[in-house]
């Protein structure tokens, strides 16, 4: 059996160091280990570029550091005491890649994909089978940072264990990336944890870029899951987490805060939790695949998720967050009760991530500092019987550091954000208060922010000198960013309990709701939306340009990762009020702006394009000549456009017809002795859907040009002002650019992410020409980014030829190994950010594209996957009381058990699955346009009926029973019977697939009853 272990097998001989050598070894000549050989070494480096090393023997030494080569384990087995470093070093281009296929792969702590790797070449560490062990959770490592699989880091952050080296000769710079890059295609994986990034100093812009892709095997985690080191590198950085086939399972009871996608590339993934183990994504699961749950586990889905795929019960317990008002983290004072007057020195979350406490200490390089700040109290009784936390508005203040032990704050990177804050100040308390106009001014009572009075993407809940609870975040307008602040209306400066909900959402309305007195903030005109920072958090205080501090009690604080409606803000508000003796009245909103707000428009029609080019267009095999749908042009295949260029080939990605470049040859050319669908133009929107085979060249501090261009505007010299084009990295990043009046070069670049991840990505780019050229803007999977501004006049595009899958920059040829599936032009039109977003979605849908990653904009807040099926043994159910929603298009099948109450929604349906079962539903709630499917049962004509123990719900609209699949001719049946209350608000039954001959709806009887037979459709009425 293949075996690959990351984790906790310290009582095997795989845990064991084994007798390593004294000696430091380098190794920089190509090695065959042979099977009956021992290698004793102390630290062994392998440097040297081109270079391989194959272990079928035995391998035992301290540390093995990859700085250049390969590194293969074949069979036998390498035993590293403590540490394996795969890519050490940024000034290298050699590949660094260590590749386990067979034998037994040991490192008790941890191994390292990315040490001060730049983009030249990125460290890969792949598994297809074997036996590895790395990192083992029974050994004396408190600090998780240091253990396990560790990916993309830039600093050895002092560790403590040694795991690192002691020095290495390629100290990072600020200007270089580190990036690291793990896939696992088979065998077994445990690990302790998986962590990305470094802590320490990570305050700087650093686009850091790792990923974890799992495509088969099995990959154990322990209880710390899923980690990012720091909360700073979400910002510039991007880790990803792909799942897309093989097995995750869980040793312990983790818990994942990072975004994770999901692919059925490699036919989808498993997830697998074991009776007494758990699993739980506190970030979204996003894209076009889904999962099958099994073991007698459970799997919880606590943040908004919103993938396309479907999702198998087949065993085990699956909790999401449903419908209703889904708290994803509280803190409650009445927690912290110890006696009358303890300090509380630290406020753990009652729900929500286990690491999410707010401790005593302010934030220093991300970590808690608790010599200038002295810890609130607990006082006992002071809302309703309930306990308060209070703060004195001196020193006071609790701190919840981004990335300590990979947590992110449970607001950071959301699109859409809901607080809610149970307090009672008396006007003697805020008398020392500032009289503040924005935000950051304010006393802050919680938020997150960073040094500064204001940093785009902070945002806060504060009080000033008046009473009055002020709420706002941080936006980009133009060059600077901008504070956007609502304030009520009246004091609650009056010693009694109130309740204040504020609502945020990226680029929308916001709403500041105290006591149900609702005052809104329009999102300004003209100004940038962007995703909530992954900050400190703070209660008290906030860490703005100076501290303000609050001086009052707090009995709750809670935390919801959607923007909550109207009606969902008082329902959440009157709830808190029972509880904590407040009064709630619902208003009317006040609406306010912090700067003019832009109206809202009717969705802008995308124009005709240019020229189309659909795989689906180019015939079979070998591609000699590609017409484009619109115009007449052909891109043609030439042996002298590059040099020696053969065709490309018809091939397929997910069904999807592409035309394949081999990046060793193959190019297309359009001729540019007539006008091209970009020359002459004086704007221009490319748009394309391609998955990309390999990587290309340059670096991020090189301009695109320097990239592998593979679509664009031939050109041979480096000074042609006209040149233009769409190009790849080394690190698989995105690029595009032209060059403005002065031949300089102008890019705009995607967020660092890896695109040679199997899938097709949507691009879209837009350029504009002339004295005064916007930046240059980039979507790509939706994600947006601005370019560099022109320094000098923007010269229209010319007509010369242009390429496809090549460049001929500098009589240099590149090749770029890519499937493109689509290829459009949008000549002479200026796009807005709607329409580029439109086009994308448009794209996205068509082709079964990927979310963007860790700054998806999910856009619900409710979990939404396809199709449910529920295997006997599987459990589905709301998370914290929420109920199980059926979004429009999604189907319930299978025998298994839905906790709680489910709603069907308009569009959405369950039926008897292959063996005949329904579903066992308790209480179910049908919407107006929800559909039963119906369906006969053996060989008697009939119907099965679904029988409800509980209660049924009936809207005011109409209820759908798709007959479709029953028999021609069914005689009087039950559809539908229930054992509780029958809930009807004047329902209407429409029968769709047969005819209906007779229905009956006997409410006290508590049936629905009907006969069917081919015809038209009837609806009873």
């Amino acid at each position: 059996m293949n075996k690959l272990i990351l984790g906790m097998c310290a009582a095997t001989a795989l845990c064991t160091a084994g007798a390593e050598g004294t000696a430091d070894e380098t190794w920089s000549a190509s090695r065959t280990v042979a099977e009956s050989e021992t290698v004793e070494v102390a630290n062994l480096t392998v440097a040297g570029d081109g270079i391989a090393v194959t272990n079928a023997g035995a391998v035992n030494g301290t540390k093995l550091v990859l700085r250049e080569g390969s590194y293969v384990q074949k069979s036998g087995t390498s035993k590293y005491a403590v540490s394996t470093v795969v890519g050490n070093g940024y000034d290298t281009a050699a590949a660094r890649e260590l590749t386990v296929e067979s034998g037994a792969f040991s490192v008790p702590k941890r191994v390292i994909v990315g040490l001060g790797s730049s983009e030249k070449s990125v460290p890969r560490f792949v598994v297809s089978g074997g036996e590895v062990s790395i990192g083992s959770e029974d050994m004396a490592i408190s600090d998780p940072r240091y253990l396990g699989l560790a990916i993309s880091r830039r600093f050895s952050d002092n560790d403590p264990m040694g795991t690192m080296l002691d020095q290495w000769a390629d100290t990072p710079v600020e200007s270089i990336w580190t990036t690291g890059d793990f896939l696992m295609t088979g065998g077994e994986v445990s690990a302790a944890n998986v962590s990305f990034g470094s802590s320490g100093e990570c305050g700087k812009d650093f686009n850091n870029w790792g990923r974890f892709t799992l495509a088969g095997g099995v990959f154990t985690l322990g209880n710390r899951g899923f980690l990012l080191n720091s909360g700073w590198n979400k910002e510039s950085g991007r880790y990803e987490v792909v799942l897309s086939g093989g097995t995750l399972a869980a040793y312990g009871n983790f818990t994942n805060t990072l975004a994770t996608r999901l692919s059925n590339r490699d036919g989808g993934v498993t997830l697998r939790a074991d009776a007494g183990k758990s699993m739980t994504f506190a970030a979204p699961l996003y894209g076009e695949g889904g999962f099958t749950k099994t073991g007698a586990g459970t799997v919880r889905l606590v943040s908004p998720s919103d993938y396309l795929g479907e999702t198998r019960v087949a065993e085990g317990r699956l909790e999401v967050l449903g419908e209703g008002i889904p708290v994803f983290a509280r803190w409650a004072a009445d927690d912290c009760a110890t006696n009358a007057t303890a300090a509380v020195a630290a406020w753990s979350a009652s729900s929500g991530a286990p690491l999410w406490t707010y401790s005593r200490g302010r934030i220093v390089n991300s970590a808690l500092d608790t010599r200038s700040d002295t810890a609130p109290t607990y006082r006992s009784g002071v809302f309703n019987g309930h306990g308060a936390v209070y703060f004195n508005g001196e020193q006071n203040g609790l701190g919840l550091a981004a990335g300590d032990y990979g947590s992110q704050t449970p607001a950071g990177g959301q699109s859409a954000f809901s607080v809610a804050v149970v307090l009672q100040v008396t006007s003697d308390e805020c008398a020392n208060f500032n009289q503040a106009v924005n935000w950051p001014y304010g006393a802050g009572i919680v938020g997150q922010s960073d040094p500064g009075a204001g940093v785009v993407g902070d945002w806060g809940l504060v009080m000033r000198k008046d009473g009055c609870i002020g709420a706002g975040y941080t936006c980009q307008q133009g060059n600077a960013p901008a504070n956007q602040t609502v304030w009520s209306q009246q004091s609650i400066a009056d010693g009694t309990p109130h309740v204040v909900v504020f609502t945020w959402q990226k680029g929308g309305v916001s709403t500041l709701n105290v006591d149900g007195a609702k005052h809104e903030l329009a999102f300004p005109e003209g100004a940038t939306p962007a995703n909530l920072r992954t900050m400190y958090g703070f209660i008290g205080y906030l860490a703005t340009a100076t501290d303000h501090r609050f001086k009052g009690c707090i009995g709750e604080i809670a935390m919801i990762r959607s923007a909550l409606s109207v009606a969902e803000q008082d329902a959440l508000g009157s709830a808190l009020a029972a509880k904590y003796g407040a009064t709630w009245a619902a208003k009317t909103a006040v609406a306010q702006t912090s700067a003019a707000s832009a109206e809202t428009a009717e969705a802008e029609p995308l124009p005709a394009a240019t020229a189309v080019w659909s795989a689906e267009d180019a015939g079979e095999g070998a591609v000699s000549a590609w017409t484009s749908r619109t115009g007449s042009w052909i891109f043609k295949a030439s042996a002298d456009l590059p040099k020696d260029s053969t065709p490309p080939n018809i091939s397929s990605v997910k069904g999807h017809k592409t035309v394949s470049f081999d990046g060793v040859s193959n190019s297309l050319f359009l001729t540019g002795n007539a006008p091209t669908p970009a020359g002459k133009a004086t704007n221009l929107v490319l748009a394309a859907v391609v998955k990309f085979n390999g990587r290309g060249t340059g670096v991020s501090t090189q301009g695109w040009q320097d990239w592998t261009p593979f679509v664009g505007m031939g050109f041979v010299n480096s000074g042609e002002y006209h040149c233009w084009g769409l190009a790849f990295s080394s690190a698989g990043r995105l690029a595009a650019g032209t060059r403005d009046g002065w031949g300089v070069s102008l890019t705009v670049r995607s967020a660092a992410r890896g695109l040679d991840d199997g899938e097709l990505h949507t691009v879209v780019w837009s350029v504009s020409m002339g004295e005064d050229a916007a930046p240059q803007v980039l979507l790509v999977d939706g994600e947006r980014t601005e370019g560099d501004a022109a320094t000098a006049p923007v010269k229209a595009l010319t007509n010369s030829r242009i390429l496809l899958g090549a460049t001929e920059y500098n009589n240099i040829f590149r090749y770029l190994a890519m499937d493109l599936a689509e290829l459009r032009f949008y000549k002479d039109v200026a796009f807005s950010a709607a329409q580029m977003t439109a086009l994308a979605e448009e794209l996205r849908a068509a082709y079964g594209t990927p979310f963007v990653g860790n700054r998806a904009d999910l856009g619900r807040g409710e979990t939404c996957f396809a199709d449910l099926v529920l295997g006997e043994k599987g459990v589905v159910a709301g998370i914290g009381g929420t109920d199980l929603v059926l979004h429009p298009g999604q189907s319930l099948t299978g025998a298994g058990t839905v906790e709680g109450t489910l709603v069907v929604k308009s569009g959405a349906s369950f039926a008897l699955d292959e063996a005949g079962n329904y579903p066992k539903i308790r209480h179910i709630r049908f919407e107006d346009g929800a559909i039963l499917k119906l369906v006969s049962s053996g060989d008697v004509s009939s119907v099965k009926p679904l029988f409800v123990p509980g209660v049924v719900e009936f809207p005011s609209g109409t209820v759908y029973m798709d007959a479709s699949a029953c028999k021609s001719h069914v005689r009087p049946a039950d559809v539908l019977t229930w054992g509780g209350d029958a809930i009807d608000r004047g329902v209407s039954f429409e029968a769709t697939g047969k005819q209906q001959k007779n229905f009956a709806a006997k409410m006290k009887a508590k049936r629905l009853s009907a006969r069917f037979s081919t015809g038209f459709v009837l609806s009873i009425r």
